[in-house]
C-alpha cells in the first residue's frame, strides 16, 4: 500500500482523504482552525518571554518590561477573542430564528467573514503605527500595545453581538 504525505510531515494511506468540514462546503471549520496558530504563536512568545521571570508591570520603567506587559495583556485579550468566537459560534448554531440549516451555514460563514476582515485590519493598523518606529527600541511594545487596544475593541464588539454588555 503506498503511503501520501498530509502535508504535516506524516504519512497516510494510499486513498485517505480529510474527512469534510463540519461547517459545510465553505470551508469555515478551516478559516477558524487558521487563527488558532496564528494567535498561538504570539501567545507562546509573550509567555515565554514572561516566564523566565514575572514583570511588576504597575511599577516598571524599563522599556523591555513593559513590553512583556503589553504583550501578557495582549495574550489575555486574544484568549478572550478566541472565548468569544466559539460562543459566537455556539450562539449561531442554537439560534431559533434559523428557519433552515443553511441559514446557520450563512451564519458562520459571516462571523468567519468578519473575523479575518477584522485580523487583516488589525496587522495593517499595527504594522503602520510600529512602521514609525523604524525597528527602534519602542517597537515591540508599539506593537503589543497596538494589539492589545485593537482587540479589547474587538471583545467589546463581540460581547454587543452576544448581549454581555
Amino acid at each position: 500500500m503506498t503511503s501520501q504525505s498530509s502535508g504535516i510531515g506524516e504519512r497516510r494511506p494510499a486513498g485517505w482523504q480529510r474527512s469534510a468540514a463540519p461547517w459545510g462546503r465553505d470551508g469555515a471549520a478551516r478559516r477558524i482552525r487558521r487563527v488558532g496558530p496564528l494567535i498561538g504563536v504570539a501567545l507562546m512568545a509573550a509567555s515565554g518571554a514572561a516566564a523566565a521571570d514575572p514583570v511588576a508591570c504597575a511599577t516598571t520603567d524599563r522599556l523591555d518590561e513593559k513590553a512583556i506587559c503589553a504583550w501578557e495583556a495582549y495574550r489575555d485579550e486574544a484568549r478572550e477573542t478566541i472565548r468569544l468566537v466559539n460562543k459566537s459560534l455556539i450562539y449561531i448554531e442554537g439560534y431559533e430564528g434559523a428557519e433552515t440549516p443553511q441559514d446557520v451555514g450563512v451564519g458562520r460563514a459571516m462571523l468567519v467573514e468578519a473575523q479575518e476582515a477584522w485580523e487583516v485590519y488589525r496587522r495593517a493598523s499595527c504594522g503602520l503605527e510600529t512602521h514609525l518606529y523604524f525597528g527602534g527600541d519602542g517597537r515591540s511594545l508599539a506593537m503589543g500595545t497596538c494589539l492589545k487596544r485593537i482587540t479589547a475593541a474587538r471583545n467589546r464588539d463581540l460581547r454587543v453581538l452576544l448581549e454581555e454588555e
